[in-house]
């Protein structure tokens, strides 16, 4: 009985210390580690882009035909299949331009399907600027496009792409 005594406590003592060296090393979630849910449970329902995706201290990053490189961010508010401009939804780009700075910033509005979002947002002088996006990448990725931005006011063209990760920390002016 003794020796059967001693096993079973061995066994126990080696289980406890199994189960601290796991707990110990362990990398437990923390509520804001995770982004928005790629896609729901309902096969009918909209992706969820709430939330703030950034390339200002992150990877992320701008490419432009016109002006080149950049960063920026995009705040989503979304309620449903919108993108209401009321939710906070904002947004700010800079790109190098070889030390010109270009820069756009303003609230959007827009849509959310199943597969990705648009949204327009109103610039200077009558200039739009529209986007299309969804998740790929890092986070979001997608096209944006100014129209309307004619000279004499400030003759704006940006044409081309972004891709933002989910940061949650680092939607704030930098303009």
């Amino acid at each position: 009985m003794k020796g059967f005594l001693k096993y079973l406590t061995m066994t126990a003592a080696g289980a406890v210390l199994i189960a601290g060296f796991t707990a110990g090393s362990a990398r437990f979630a923390r509520a804001g580690d995770a982004a928005p849910a790629a896609v729901g449970t309902d096969p009918d329902s909209v992706l969820d882009f709430e939330g703030c995706w950034s390339g200002v201290f992150a990877y992320g990053y701008l490419e432009d035909d016109n002006y080149g490189e950049g960063y920026g961010w995009m705040y989503i508010g979304q309620s449903g299949k919108k993108i209401k401009a009321s939710l906070e939804s904002e947004f700010e780009f800079v790109w190098y331009n070889g030390g010109v700075g270009e820069d756009s910033s303003g609230t959007f509005s827009g849509t959310v399907s199943k597969t990705g979002f648009t949204a327009t947002a109103k610039y200077k002088h009558n200039c739009t600027i529209k986007f299309k996006g969804g998740f790929g990448g890092d986070g979001i990725e997608g096209t944006y496009k100014s129209a309307g931005c004619k000279k004499p006011y400030d003759g704006f063209d940006a044409v081309g792409t972004f891709d933002l990760p989910y940061e949650p920390g680092y939607c704030y002016d930098i303009l």
